[in-house]
């Protein structure tokens, strides 16, 4: 997994399902991991009964062209990228 540390101040978390690649919301850096995994679970629950919680992991991500720096990075990416699940 890449280090959090080598990414910059547009950076955030992301869940993501190895299932069916799909990405749940994106978070702040310092959001809490259970509020995360809980997410994850809630989406294998639904999606993908039966499997395993460490189908999913939790990746980093930053901010694209386009964020202009005003809210944060993991709000802009929710409301320009929506999730999947």
């Amino acid at each position: 997994m890449t280090s959090l540390s080598a990414l910059d101040h547009a950076a955030f978390v992301q869940p993501r399902c190895s299932l069916c690649w799909r990405t749940g919301p994106a978070a702040a850096l310092d959001t809490p991991a259970d509020l995360l995994h809980a997410a994850a679970r809630e989406h294998l629950t639904h999606a993908h009964p039966g499997a395993p919680d460490d189908a999913v992991e939790i990746v980093p991500s930053r901010a694209v062209i386009g964020w202009d720096g005003i809210e944060p990075p993991h709000e802009w990416h929710n409301r320009v990228f929506p999730p999947t699940w």
